[in-house]
């Protein structure tokens, strides 16, 4: 799982993604208050959520409770697979084939910066420029 300070500062500037997220467990989370991002942070692992919808998280020594909005949600590749094929009408394992005509930015490095560049894009027509998700210009074939 990619835990790196550049999928997380993707992951902290998509609200699109987080406002709606439903938190289970087995979910990963970083704190809302991450600093700043040039910092390092710590990825944690969601080990109960109750009917309230309060968190807990694996390792706290005293069962500490949090409430969702003190969290941005890390995905998982199976959970980037499942919103790849919630967008595409191609099977998830396909999406790769729709990369030919995919325009990178900047050049991503792990399979999760990857899928989650692709699914802001086509989702949200959105691009990341390194520093933030911009809107994509709409590109005209009109002569």
């Amino acid at each position: 799982m990619d835990e790196s300070q550049t999928y997380i500062k993707m992951l902290v500037q998509a609200p699109d993604i987080w406002n709606s997220w439903q938190y289970c467990i087995g979910d990963y989370v970083v704190f809302r208050d991450v600093g700043r991002l040039d910092q390092s942070f710590r990825v944690r692992l969601i080990s109960h959520v109750d009917n309230a919808g309060t968190i807990f998280l694996l390792g706290d020594h005293e069962f500490q409770s949090y409430p969702p909005h003190k969290f941005y949600p890390v995905p998982r590749q199976d959970q980037l697979w499942n919103m790849l094929q919630a967008i595409t009408d191609r099977e998830a394992y396909r999406w790769w084939d729709t990369l030919k005509v995919f325009s990178w930015e900047i050049t991503v490095i792990t399979p999760e910066q990857i899928m989650f560049s692709y699914i802001m894009q086509e989702k949200f027509n959105k691009a990341w420029s390194g520093e933030e998700w911009t809107i994509k210009a709409e590109v005209s074939n009109v002569r």
